[in-house]
């Protein structure tokens, strides 16, 4: 049986004291004498129910300090020799019932690693999320708001809700660095929706419109899409400064409804997947070289639709005369030519 083994029973027969006296008796190693010293600080945190929190916790604190001395005069760090001693005695006192012995223990915690989890442990996910700001790491940031999210669906009992608590508290009461990372994670999922929620509730409505009308145009069918754009112009309404962007969306919007009333009733004449005001026109236009019966009918079609994208005199005429051309349809380039004389 090693001399680990040994200290281990005691502490787990409830003999803390004879565990650490035994250790400094053998002079074993600092991490063994650590745990000794740690149980004994936790057994006397449990039992000092007649002491206040302040005397409590400079009862542990002493016991957890003894051996610090002798780790200077031996070259030895005092703070790796009190590593992650702390928040192992103050999750024991929070788990007697001891949470301002608990919160002053976890003050004098420097180990990140160890930090976080106990923090996570006694539910106090806020600040366990500063201190992995602090440190800069970001997998204990991302196991804070993991630990977070199953907690608020444990409460609630309710999958919608839960959520709904866990974006709200991460918004509010989290720092800025934890939200930028649950944008950055959902960014890469395949969960549009939640990330959509994310923004919106951050009152981020720029990111949260161009987001929904980005993943609009995954869409298979022009139906789905159109419903995903009208969504992003509603989110894009809800900000002062998006005006600009809601109206090229509901422009868009416009242009596909447009394009799908043209394709019922002239198949073929819009190219698939087309999203631009001259690509249409010109498609229009050329669709007349195939389909003479439709001249007047589509040439009028063009007009009202420059008209209401506002498509210049000039820069219509030009998409006339190159696709009157393309399509070698010269006798109306030849009407064109002379109805036209302005911009020749």
């Amino acid at each position: 049986l090693s001399s680990f083994g040994i200290i281990a029973r005691l502490v787990a027969i409830q003999c803390p004291s004879l565990a650490t006296s035994l250790c400094d008796y053998l002079k074993l190693d600092r991490s063994i004498m650590a745990f000794a010293r740690a149980a004994r600080a936790s057994a006397v945190v449990a039992s000092s129910q007649n002491l206040s929190d302040s005397e409590t916790a400079d009862a542990a604190i002493a016991i957890l300090k003894e051996d610090t001395s002798d780790d200077v005069a031996t070259g030895g760090s005092s703070r790796s020799a009190t590593r992650g001693r702390y928040a192992t005695v103050a999750l024991a006192a929070f788990r007697a019932g001891r949470s301002g012995v608990a919160s002053r223990l976890l003050k004098l915690e420097t180990s990140p690693t160890d930090l976080v989890p106990a923090l996570i442990a006694i539910d106090n996910f806020a600040e366990a999320a500063k201190c992995s700001i602090k440190a800069r790491d970001e997998d204990l940031l991302f196991l804070t708001l993991s630990e977070f999210e199953k907690a608020c669906l444990s409460t609630t009992g309710d999958l919608e809700k839960g959520r709904q608590r866990f974006v709200q508290d991460v918004v509010r009461t989290f720092p800025k660095e934890a939200l930028d990372l649950l944008i950055h994670y959902y960014r890469g999922s395949t969960d549009v929706k939640r990330l959509r929620d994310i923004l919106i509730k951050a009152q981020k409505f720029s990111q949260a419109g161009s987001f929904v009308a980005r993943n609009a145009y995954k869409m298979g069918d022009k139906q789905s899409m159109i419903a995903l754009l009208q969504d992003a112009s509603q989110i894009l309404a809800l900000g002062k400064d998006n005006t600009l962007n809601k109206a090229c969306t509901d422009e868009y919007i416009e242009l596909m409804k447009d394009q799908e009333r043209l394709q019922r009733t002239y198949p073929g004449v819009v190219p698939q997947g087309c999203s631009s005001v001259s690509v249409t026109l010109s498609s229009m236009i050329t669709y007349v070289a195939n389909d003479s019966s439709s001249a007047n009918s589509l040439f009028r079609e063009v007009d009202v639709l420059a008209k209401k994208y506002r498509v210049s005199d000039k820069r219509l005429w030009h998409l006339k005369v190159q696709s009157l051309a393309k399509s070698e349809q010269w006798r109306f380039l030849h009407n064109l030519g002379e109805l036209s004389t302005l911009f020749t």
